[in-house]
């Protein structure tokens, strides 16, 4: 476990933070939101919930990606409804060595991994930036992530039938 004593590590300096919400239409399955230009490899974005009319589960499910300097995009497997999906970007001028962002699909299995770079595993963070499914049921959808070592998240859920994706972003301090 990272323990930073309740403060951020010396050196931290947040030079811009940037929030939107990413409404997906029904019939969609991704749409995007731009923001001001920032560094993708010192910038962290972080999900803050989903909100949508769905009343079906699987609907309500979002992944959110920094997919360029200047471009946040909000996806899922399911057109039925609606769902907005609030984040805020951060970026910093310094304190940052590296940021890292992936996806793991899960199909027909429990868990699966997906290979990093290396960190330092007690200088950082790992964020979960959603997950997405046509399955309906919730045990074949939602996902824990862990940072296992230095070189290896890992993705779980209960159930090992249907596919799921889960995005994440890794965020290593100097």
């Amino acid at each position: 476990m990272t323990d930073f004593g309740r403060r951020a590590p010396a050196g931290l300096v947040i030079k811009s933070i940037q929030s939107g919400v990413i409404k997906v239409d029904i019939g969609h399955l991704s749409n995007t939101a731009t923001i001001n230009e920032v560094d993708t490899d010192k910038a962290l974005l972080i999900k803050q919930g989903q909100k949508t009319n769905a009343g079906f589960f699987v609907n309500r499910l979002a992944t959110l990606k920094l997919t360029n300097s200047n471009t946040v995009t909000a996806e899922r497997l399911n057109t039925n409804d609606y769902v907005s999906v609030p984040f805020t970007v951060i970026e910093f001028t310094s304190g940052v060595e590296s940021v890292q962002r992936g996806q793991i699909t899960l199909h027909g299995v429990i868990s699966n991994t997906a290979t990093i770079n290396q960190v330092d595993t007690t200088k950082a963070l790992l964020f979960h930036l959603g997950e997405r499914s046509t399955e309906t049921s919730i045990n074949k959808i939602l996902c824990g992530l862990t940072l296992t070592n230095s070189t290896t998240v890992t993705a779980k859920r209960t159930s090992i039938t249907g596919t799921a994706l889960v995005c994440f972003e890794i965020l290593e301090f100097e």
